[in-house]
This record gives C-alpha cells, sequence and structure tokens, in this order.
C-alpha cells in the first residue's frame, strides 16, 4: 500500500518503506539464520524483490513500515508488517530486525508496541491477530510484554507449532503506558 504514514517513539521510527529499502529488506529475508521462523519462500533474487514491492504497492490490505533507529545507529534497521486488514481486524508481523547491530536494543518492542498503537489509533481496528512460533522464544517474551494475549495453537510450516495471539486496543494501553507519547503523522 503506497501511504505516508509514521510513528515515533524515542529511538524508533517507523516509516514508509523506500524503493531503496528493498535490496537491504532482501538481504536480510535471505539470511536464514534470521528467518528460521518466518514463512520458507526460498531464495530471492533481485527481481523477485522488484516484483514483490510492485505487489505490495498496489495491495490496500497491508501497511509496511520501515523500522529506523535514530539515535544511535541512525539507519533503516528492520521493518514490520499490518496486513490483511478486514473488517476493524488486521494481522501483526513479517518483523524483522535485521541489522545485527540493533539487536538488544529493545527496538523490536518498541516497533511491535508503536505498529499496534498505530492499527488501534489511526487504523481504527478493534482487534490484532498474530502468530508466534513456539521456539521464537525473543519475539513471543515482546508481544506478551506489549499485551497480547494466546488464543491457540497452530501447526507451523517450519515445523513445530506456533502461537495464536491476540490484542485488543484496551489490552495495548494497560501495559504500555507510553502509547499516548507516540507521534503520528504524514511522512515527508
Amino acid at each position: 500500500m503506497l501511504h505516508n504514514f509514521y510513528a515515533k517513539y524515542q529511538n524508533v521510527l517507523l516509516r514508509p518503506l523506500k524503493h531503496e529499502d528493498i535490496e537491504q529488506l532482501r538481504i536480510w529475508r535471505n539470511n536464514t539464520y534470521q528467518t528460521r521462523f518466518l514463512r520458507p519462500i526460498g531464495f530471492i533474487d533481485p527481481d523477485m524483490q522488484e516484483k514483490w514491492f510492485k505487489n505490495y504497492l498496489n495491495n490496500n490490505n497491508d501497511i509496511i513500515f520501515a523500522i529506523e533507529e535514530t539515535e544511535n545507529l541512525k539507519r533503516l534497521v528492520g521493518s514490520v508488517s499490518i496486513y490483511n486488514i478486514f473488517n476493524c481486524q488486521a494481522e501483526f508481523g513479517r518483523i524483522q530486525i535485521g541489522d545485527d547491530q540493533a539487536h538488544g536494543r529493545g527496538i523490536g518492542k518498541l516497533a511491535t508496541a508503536i505498529s499496534v498503537a498505530f492499527g488501534f489509533q489511526k487504523l481504527n481496528l478493534k482487534k490484532i491477530t498474530a502468530c508466534v512460533h513456539q521456539d521464537n522464544i525473543a519475539a513471543y517474551n515482546i508481544y506478551m510484554k506489549v499485551g497480547f494475549i494466546i488464543t491457540g495453537r497452530q501447526f507451523s510450516e517450519v515445523g513445530g507449532e506456533e502461537f495464536l495471539i491476540e490484542i485488543d486496543r484496551e489490552k495495548l494501553l494497560n501495559n504500555n503506558k507510553y502509547i499516548n507519547d507516540i507521534e503520528f503523522g504524514e511522512y515527508r
């Protein structure tokens, strides 16, 4: 979806995905260790990435944000999506902090909370769902701290099981006192 939304809190900026970001995202997505919990799609070549980006721009049910760390690293460090937006609900995920220097800085937690807050406050969603692999302990802990609750389990495409989780606006507000301090706007 071509959009110009941004959301910022502290040192984390979620901004529209730009064409110049997609090569770095492709490199990160091809890293099999970093993507071991994501749906397997095989190696992505530059032509495939270009086609994916063009399809994304024409999809009105997905919003992808580039994640930037703005104080220390001052660069693109990952991406996150709100997708399958329909009937006041959406899915959250496809989050990747691909920049190794960004790991362990709390960026994933802030990007998750900011994304979900954006969904509730700017898209007027009532519920956001997600899946997290049982072995993805870091993501699981982040989602639980943000306020997601487990609603079920299912088999995962990468083996094992994944938790089905969801969050509503009230749960987000109860678990994240800084949510009202997130800055939203139009990115230029």
